[in-house]
């Protein structure tokens, strides 16, 4: 989990994406071709650089969908300011 906000993405999104995308290749096509004693082919390394970008997409999507409390289409909690909570304080005792 990194600590970029709602819609906003930074290196270390850039930088796990990336693995992400590695993973994919490796777990798609290279893995199960070196597993049955041959190499890869040109068709089957394209397959596996199409599904690589699509995790590598697939993940910055769901980093730019997700602020940085972890909470997927959520925006970005409010803090308080110093005047908002002032204010608040002023209108709570004047109800009582």
């Amino acid at each position: 989990m990194t600590n970029a906000k709602f819609l906003k993405l930074n290196w270390e999104d850039l930088l796990n994406g990336a693995v992400v995308a590695a993973g994919t290749l490796a777990a798609a096509i290279v893995l199960p071709s070196i597993e049955s004693g041959q190499l890869p082919s040109v068709a089957k390394l394209k397959l596996a650089g199409i599904a690589a970008a699509c995790g590598f997409i697939g993940y910055l999507l769901k980093n730019l969908f997700t602020n940085s409390k972890d909470k997927l289409f959520q925006p970005e909690p409010v803090a308080l300011t110093v005047e908002q909570s002032e204010t608040d304080k002023i209108i709570d005792s004047s109800c009582k």
